[in-house]
């Protein structure tokens, strides 16, 4: 099941600011993925989302076969991308994920590189906006280099750019 929940204002917050935040929407939403089996793909960007209600959020989508995960604008930061990485590393299913504006840093980058490095199902991980320093920048550059199947590691193919 394919969940697509993206630019909702699912935490009473617009793309833009306005509105008054409340994390009520995304845990009832993180709560119905923990026990539902069949979702397998969920993008909940673009939402405002804090950090504490994204990890809440990674943390109901362990131990799913999980394909697809768009988590753009969810405040992650460097302990999101620790979390995300370990994802990676455990569900083989996943192939697509979108990180766009995070927070994530040369720290993050540095969690994320092995295992997207290891993995042998993702094909797509956006990572744009993320703050990475030049070395960050040049290590991810590296394991896309040594992984043909990772088509992209800014949500554009080749063919796109």
């Amino acid at each position: 099941m394919q969940i697509n929940l993206s630019e909702n204002a699912l935490c009473g917050i617009n793309r833009y600011g306005e509105g008054t935040y409340t994390a009520d929407g995304i845990k009832a939403i993180a709560e119905s993925i923990s026990v539902s089996p069949s979702v397998t793909s969920i993008d909940v960007g673009y939402n405002s989302i804090d950090q504490a209600a994204s990890l809440k959020l990674l943390a109901a989508m362990k131990g799913k076969h999980m394909v697809s995960i768009g988590m753009a604008y969810c405040k992650l930061g460097v302990e999101g991308s620790k979390v995300v990485a370990e994802m990676i590393s455990v569900m083989t299913s996943l192939t697509s994920i979108n990180l766009v504006f995070n927070d994530l840093g040369s720290e993050g980058a540095n969690a994320l590189a092995p295992a997207i490095n290891d993995s042998a199902s993702v094909t797509s991980i956006n990572l744009l906006k993320n703050g990475f320093d030049t070395e960050a920048a040049l290590m991810l550059l590296k394991v896309k280099e040594q992984k043909p199947m990772l088509r992209t590691l800014c949500g554009l193919t080749h063919a796109e750019t």
